[in-house]
């Protein structure tokens, strides 16, 4: 089955949070289970929530709870069932249940809307039960979210869940009117609204929580609240917006923790690293100090490899919940003194992900050994510590290319460490060919290096270092050093639009090269200055460099460009006193700046600074992490938490959060800010208070998802309910990743289809489509050959195959004014259902009966069964018991379900039990000319035909006589076939028989008798 795959964005203009919410939830979110006609047709979804059931209908829900403790003490005695009496859902079985309460809220008036499904879950339901077929329905979809478009004139109303909380959201459009909104409760005895504005209702089973309405815009990147509260009319409640609102802005969507899970390793393990590829997959890249991370089968290598530490890499499906592979690398060490002098230290820098799903890794190791492939570049460790650069193929069980670079010390460890973890800093980066850069620092004086770049000796103790490598690490393309008679370090890289190259960094010499021109060319003074220089593609000339810097110390630690190349670097400052562009989002005196530059690096776009204010002499207050430029240039980072004086961290806590932060402590900060840094859109901590970074880099996607790994030493990062690993596992510190969707830029393109085209359709289908988005112009390619300018334009698939449909919506006015949303519609003829039941029985003649059943068949998708004793079960092989001595009449259904076609095949099943309740069956003619077919006289039980009647029974006697009264015939062990017991064929004629049998269950059952007549044909 093809799924369906869109990308998802709603512009709003003012947002209605009334949260319904019960205290003492687990953490997780709620099914959205389609009614695939399990249900009453009223009803469009259900969604089951501790104590209770929401049902979601056509205008408004109707809420179910019980009282818990009741249903604690009856969990063992039965399960519960609801129905619908006079169109209200209620509780069966209240003499067991205990008490219960049901109560509909419907919203007056509503229109008729489109009520959809969003981001369809990879599980599903079957419903297969009782004997009403018409009830039955299986590979039931289960979703996140439930939309109603237009439940009023340009109000739509979005269903969702939080922390196992069922929440709704009122979205208002303009030339929408809140005034339209009424929300009428029905078996609600009691309601009011408390001091604190909330809605509290009354049920028999405890209270339930509306929470006060919150309701807000952003106005120019500045988010404004919108005063709101409830009215509460007799039963009727609506909104009411005393200062009113603006309808000129959109909303900007609330962030989304999409993944948080340790790494179910037992061992000791540190955070560095994170990256994504392009399906939202999760990779991180952490160092253990021995055997016990979780490795995967087939991973390139399963176990640790000795010194002091070796690199885990892993892979996890795109919300965390799976670990796709997970794998060691390392060299094998001989121990020593502390780091950086021993040997047998593997330490990961930087990764990065290729179209492929192939992982590059950028690596600082001093362990022999290290894996390197045949035709790497260098195959050697050259002493003292190396660079390591590797790329896995895709499922991380093999190398495509490893290898070695460096000199004759310390290169790819960073002797400048004013964060902690700074001695791990750098990057690596790919070409669209899938070529890799590097920038990172040494202290080698023999690093290798290419003829014709810019620096090719080492001018100072250490120097950044700038080199390229083919893909397959096979080949150094060229390599630079660039630096100064003083320390300098290497951190940020990007490749502009035109192949050429920015770097970022930090360096304590006034001599570093720079470009005349630049904002700053001259020395800032104090202990360092950070710098961005940008080489051209090969390398061979510095086209423009600047100092960036105040008087104190300043390093640039990472480093993004806009699609103008627009150069903005991310860094730290411990005066508190870099340039502040009026206009920006700026906190003065604190200790990390954002600044923009022209491509030339001539002008500055805008500078501004932020965080807590600076703390003392201890260290900065936030370590950078991670840095995005979006497609419409909003501003994104991560950073965590500086070190104190006593050596623990968390002290960045005081920077300001926005009114929906996850978190307004902790140990990492996530913001968002508006292009230009004209406002702050988004700020929120998330995490445990001492969580940080081992050194190494994150990334953001283009979307505005970061992609975390983090060092937790606590146990206590707040991990989601689907994660891989909940909680650590190890007896220090852990690698935990997180996944936050904090995407600021709302997207342009949104379409459905009014009928489900999520999984096959049968030929021929009609589908209409929607656009969802206001954009003045639209294109539907329906992947046959037709296409599209209509806003909502409907299609007929006439035939079989897989259709991609893409969707694109047009807005010039918008920063993105092209956005594509792209479905997969699988078409496919009715097969035709073929199906066969078998069957085998267990032991005869007990008190229940046993029976294997077996379908065998095609072009079915779904098989149900009706054991005709009020039970019934889905699958193809399945086990039944039947427990009273019966008749019964199996029914097995086969479904085509895309075709909505179905065959069903019935067998007759007798249970005798210990009694005798089977029929025997006699011919009245047999024909015994040797022809196979007549031949003997056979006795049968009349419901199971092919039961061998001689085995069943277990006592049997036949006399057969002629007319005249003569016996000619007598057996206990075998069937006449005509002839006397001599052997000899009998004439023509009439014959009497007799029957003596006892039935099969042993000397309980009587002994019976059976008289009749055959006639012997020739």
């Amino acid at each position: 089955m093809m799924q369906r795959s869109s990308l998802f964005g709603i512009f709003f203009n003012l947002l209605l949070l009334p949260c319904f919410a019960l205290q003492g939830y687990a953490t997780g979110n709620l099914d959205f289970i389609e009614n695939k006609r399990q249900w009453n047709d009223r009803v469009h979804f259900r969604v089951n929530i501790p104590g209770g059931s929401i049902w979601l209908e056509e205008q408004g829900f109707t809420y179910l709870f019980y009282d818990g403790n009741a249903m604690d003490q009856v969990h063992d005695k039965r399960h519960p069932q609801t129905k619908e009496v006079d169109g209200t859902i209620v509780m069966m079985r209240e003499e067991v249940m205990g008490k219960a309460h049901a109560y509909r809220m419907q919203f007056v008036n509503a229109q008729p809307t489109a009520i959809k499904g969003q981001h369809e879950r990879r599980k599903y339901h079957n419903y297969f039960i009782g004997n009403n077929r018409s009830k039955w329905a299986g590979n039931v979809p289960l979703y996140e979210a439930v939309t109603y478009r237009n439940l009023y004139p340009n109000v739509h109303l979005n269903t969702y869940s939080k922390e196992q909380q069922f929440k709704y959201d009122l979205m208002i459009d303009p030339g929408g009117d809140v005034a339209h909104i009424k929300m009428e409760y029905s078996g609600m005895p009691q309601m009011h609204i408390n001091g604190q504005g909330d809605l509290i209702l009354t049920t028999a089973v405890g209270e339930v929580v509306e929470q006060q309405p919150y309701a807000y815009q952003v106005i120019e990147g500045k988010e404004q609240k919108v005063p709101c509260y409830y009215i509460l009319e007799g039963n009727t409640v609506r909104f009411a917006l005393p200062q009113g609102y603006n309808q000129q802005y959109p909303l900007i969507i609330d962030p989304v923790v999409v993944a948080a899970t340790y790494s179910g390793s037992v061992e000791t393990n540190f955070g560095h690293c994170a990256t994504y590829d392009e399906a939202g997959n999760i990779y991180t890249a952490a160092y253990s100090l021995g055997q016990g991370y979780p490795t995967t089968e087939g991973a390139f290598d399963l176990d640790y490899n000795g010194g002091q530490s070796d690199i885990v890499v892993s892979k996890l499906n795109p919300d965390g919940s799976a670990m796709i592979y997970s794998t060691y690398i390392g060299g094998i060490g001989t121990g020593g003194p502390v780091f950086p002098d021993a040997s047998g230290y593997d330490w990961p820098i930087s990764i990065i992900v290729n179209q492929q799903q192939e992982l590059y890794l950028l690596a600082y190791v001093n362990a022999p050994g290290y894996p390197v492939t045949p035709t790497a570049y260098d195959t050697t460790l050259n002493g003292g510590t190396d660079i390591a650069i590797t790329r896995f193929n895709n499922m991380g069980s093999a190398l495509i290319g490893s290898t070695y670079i460096g000199g004759n010390t310390h290169d790819g460890h960073n002797i400048v460490e004013e964060n902690f973890g700074d001695h791990y800093r750098g990057e690596i980066m790919l070409d669209d060919a899938g070529n890799c850069y590097v920038v990172t620092s040494t202290r080698s004086d023999d690093f290798p290096t290419t003829a014709g770049v810019v620096q090719d000796t080492l001018t100072g103790d250490q120097d950044v270092v700038v080199f390229k490598m083919n893909a397959n690490l096979t080949t150094l393309e060229w390599s630079t050093y660039l630096g100064s008679s003083n320390h300098d370090s290497g951190y940020g890289i990007r490749i502009d639009t035109n192949g050429d190259i920015y770097i970022a960094g930090g360096t304590g010499g006034a001599d570093f090269p720079t470009t005349p021109g630049t904002v700053s060319p001259a020395f800032n003074g104090g202990d360092a200055d950070g710098f961005i220089a940008h080489l051209s593609s090969d390398a061979s000339s510095l086209l423009h460099a600047t100092f960036w810097g105040a008087d104190n110390m300043e390093q640039n630690f990472l480093l993004d460009i806009d699609a103008a190349n627009n150069v903005y670097v991310f860094g730290q400052t411990k005066g508190g006193n870099m340039p502040e562009t009026p206009g920006t989002y700026s906190l003065s005196n604190t200790r990390q700046f954002i600044s923009k530059f022209t491509p030339a690096l001539n002008d500055t776009i805008f500078s501004m600074m932020f965080g807590s204010p600076a703390p003392g002499s201890n260290g900065y207050d936030l370590y950078p992490s991670a840095f995005l430029v979006d497609d419409c240039e909003n501003i994104y980072i991560t950073g965590y938490g500086g070190l104190s004086s006593g050596g623990s961290f968390g002290t960045n806590n005081g920077i300001p959060t926005s009114v929906d932060a996850l978190q307004t402590l902790g140990g990492f900060y996530l913001m968002v800010l508006a292009p230009n840094a004209a406002n702050m859109i988004y700020g929120t901590y998330f995490g445990s208070d001492q969580d940080h970074v081992d050194g190494g880099t994150c990334r953001f996607d283009k979307r505005g998802a970061v992609y975390q790994g983090v060092c937790n030493c606590d146990g206590n990062f707040p991990t989601v309910a689907h994660a891989w690993e909940t909680t650590s596992s190890s007896p220090s510190c852990d690698n935990v990743a997180f996944k936050v969707n904090l995407e600021a830029t709302v997207t342009l393109a949104q379409a459905d289809a009014l009928q489900d085209i999520s999984g096959p359709v049968c030929a021929p289908y009609a589908v209409d489509f929607l656009s969802l988005d206001n954009a003045p112009s639209h294109f539907w390619d329906f992947g046959d050959g037709s296409t599209s300018t209509q806003d909502n334009p409907s299609h007929l698939y006439s035939s079989q195959g897989d259709y991609t449909i893409t969707y694109v919506a047009i807005d010039p006015s918008k920063c993105i004014t092209t956005d594509t949303v792209t479905f997969i519609l699988e078409v496919r003829e009715p097969f035709g259902i073929q199906a066969e039941m078998f069957y085998s029985q267990g032991e005869l003649c007990r008190d229940s009966l046993e029976v294997l059943f077996q379908f065998e068949g095609i072009n079915t998708d779904s098989v149900a069964w009706d054991f005709g004793d009020g039970t019934g079960a889905t699958g193809t092989t399945i086990q039944h018991e039947f427990i009273a001595p019966d008749l019964y009449t199996v029914t097995m259904t086969a479904y085509d379900l895309a075709c909505n076609e179905q065959v069903s095949v019935t067998q007759n099943i007798l249970h005798n039990g210990k009694e005798n309740f089977a029929v025997i069956e006699s011919p009245n003619v047999i024909t015994p000319n040797s022809d196979g077919i007549n031949d003997t006289f056979r006795i049968f039980f009349k419901d199971q035909p092919e039961v061998d009647m001689l085995s069943s029974l277990d006592e049997f006697k036949l006399t057969v006589y002629s007319r005249w009264g003569n016996k000619v015939f007598e057996s206990s062990s075998k069937l006449w076939e005509g002839n006397t017991n001599g052997g000899e064929a009998v004439d023509a004629g009439t014959y009497f028989y007799v029957l003596e049998y006892r039935n099969g269950c042993g000397e309980e059952a009587p002994l019976q008798a059976k008289r009749g007549f055959v006639t012997v044909l020739r």
